[in-house]
């Protein structure tokens, strides 16, 4: 999974917990080349907390973040992004979801390679998080 996925997902469960720690990402690699840097802090535990997670709830909030870099055209994460929400606007159809759109052309001293990718979190009322990701490919 992308590190987004890491950072948005993972760690506010493992938070829950009582898991802390920090995730700087220095700069983002692309597939198949790779070689994102990655800083994490992390503290130490004795025994994780017990949560309970019965009721996944209703969608309230959906975040898409698609980012590009290298040599990608700008305008790529912003018709990925347009493209999901449309689709997710059309297979939801609930007009009390709060939607976010970030697009984002990471400058070449952020990231390594040229490519793509999409994240998309949902966020529901019972505080749970739902997320797919996909590397972007050419024609799609």
């Amino acid at each position: 999974p992308q590190i987004d996925y890491l950072i948005r997902v993972f760690k506010p469960f493992a938070t829950k917990f009582g898991i802390h720690f920090d995730v700087e990402l220095v700069k983002r690699g692309f597939f198949p080349r790779g070689g994102g840097i990655v800083k994490v802090r992390s503290q130490g535990i004795d025994q994780l907390k017990p949560i309970k997670v019965v009721d996944r709830g209703e969608v309230v909030n959906i975040e898409i973040f698609a980012f590009s870099s290298g040599s990608v055209p700008a305008d790529v994460p912003k018709r990925m992004c347009a493209s999901a929400a449309s689709v997710l606007r059309t297979s939801l159809a609930n007009d009390n979801i709060n939607y976010s759109i970030n697009a984002v052309n990471e400058p070449r001293d952020k990231a390594f390679g040229d490519g793509t990718a999409i994240i998309i979190y949902a966020e529901t009322s019972t505080g749970c998080i739902l997320a797919g990701s996909s590397i972007g490919e050419r024609g799609k």
